[in-house]
């Protein structure tokens, strides 16, 4: 072992050695734990301050896009007013309300008509169909 140990001035510097040796030790364990904890604290704080500006840029994106909404459905409201105050400046536009004629009037009568018609006769044309698939299964029955 280094120093010589039957030297009393040797058993000393060995002694000395091996505290600084120790203590060196436990100081270089001390710096690496709170390196450690300082970069993990580091980058808590990094990270933090990422997802801050991260959100920020988000919110300033969609105060953008909002305010780019809000100018565009101005316009569009602008420009439906001045369609409107043309249309009723100019009464040729507008269509007169006019009672239904009789020409309509038939035409719709005839329609509800026809609706109720097509209704009723779709319904007796399913009960036909059903009896003749009763008919038919009741013939194979009494075959087999």
């Amino acid at each position: 072992s280094y120093p010589p140990s039957d030297i009393p001035v040797a058993n000393a510097f060995r002694t000395l050695h091996e505290h600084m040796h120790t203590a060196s030790d436990a100081s270089w364990r001390r710096c690496h734990a709170q390196a450690a904890a300082f970069a993990e604290e580091n980058w808590l704080v990094q990270h933090r301050k990422n997802v801050v500006l991260a959100v920020q840029s988000l919110l300033t994106a969609a105060i953008d896009a909002h305010d780019g909404n809000k100018a565009t459905l101005d316009d569009l409201v602008r420009t439906q007013l001045a369609m409107v105050d043309g249309i009723g400046s100019n009464p040729e536009l507008i269509a007169p309300k006019r009672p239904m004629d009789a020409m309509h009037l038939m035409l719709f009568l005839n329609a509800s008509a026809s609706a109720t018609w097509a209704r009723q006769v779709n319904l007796k044309r399913t009960v036909l169909q059903e009896a003749m698939y009763i008919k038919r299964t009741d013939k194979l029955e009494w075959f087999k």
